[in-house]
């Protein structure tokens, strides 16, 4: 009877322990992620709702995530819409979280690959969605225009995608960031 005590303390301690370990491991993750100029920063159901309203989306078009965290607005898309997705990012932790989202979707119409943004050829998709961090934006948006098919529509979550200026189709408003579309000519 008296091991009981010292079996629970333990047992408690150890499960503490684990805790901890886990926690430290997502925040490296989520530091490297910063580190690379992609935070993890999820966006509202609400807010995603009224972007992809307005991306107009048709079943059977291809969609890019870049940075797409733990996947919500892939999902949601697919889900809704019946688009193809496909979702990069860096953080293996929240790809994690992201294909655990995504199990619930029938057929093979939505994958995450924990890739580097510089190997990610956008030629082939309809819409590129990003949420990426100013400086990340003015490095690849060359390569991009470069990749990119004639309308294809790129939707810049929170930030503005400097010298695309005359690509600019529209903004939508909502907070805490409003969202850029872009279109290639």
């Amino acid at each position: 009877m008296q091991m009981l005590p010292a079996l629970i303390s333990l047992s408690t301690s150890l499960l503490f322990l684990v805790f901890l370990i886990v926690f430290f491991v997502y925040t490296c993750f989520l530091i490297y992620s910063s580190f690379k100029g992609s935070p993890y920063v999820p966006t509202k159901t609400a807010v995603l709702d009224k972007i992809l309203k307005e991306a107009h989306f048709k079943k059977g078009m291809k969609v890019l995530e870049l940075g797409c965290g733990d996947g919500r607005m892939l999902i949601h898309a697919v889900s809704q819409y019946g688009v193809t997705g496909y979702g990069v990012d860096i953080n293996p932790i929240v790809l994690k979280q992201a294909r655990w989202g995504a199990r619930r979707l029938s057929g093979a119409r939505i994958k995450f690959e924990n890739k580097n943004l510089r190997d990610i050829d956008v030629g082939k998709y309809d819409i590129v969605y990003l949420f990426l961090l100013p400086q990340l934006l003015a490095k690849f948006a060359p390569k991009w225009q470069k990749e990119s098919k004639k309308k294809t529509l790129f939707i810049s979550h929170a930030f503005t995608i400097k010298r695309w200026e005359h690509l600019l189709e529209k903004t939508v408003s909502a907070k805490p960031y409003d969202t850029y579309f872009y279109r290639m000519k």
